[in-house]
C-alpha cells in the first residue's frame, strides 16, 4: 500500500484495523522512525 507522507500513521491505523486475523507484515522505510511506529502500532499484529 502507498500513502503520502502526511497520513503515515493514518495509513498504519487503517492497516492494523482491517481485519482481526494478524497475518504477516512489512514496512520498507529509510526513516528509523517510521519502522518504529509501525513496529509498535502492529506489535501485537504481525506475526
Amino acid at each position: 500500500m502507498s500513502y503520502e507522507d502526511e497520513h503515515y500513521q493514518e495509513t498504519l491505523n487503517l492497516l492494523n484495523e482491517t481485519s482481526p486475523f494478524g497475518l504477516t507484515g512489512a514496512v520498507f522505510a529509510k526513516d528509523r522512525k517510521a519502522i518504529i511506529e509501525a513496529e509498535q502500532t502492529f506489535e501485537a499484529r504481525c506475526g
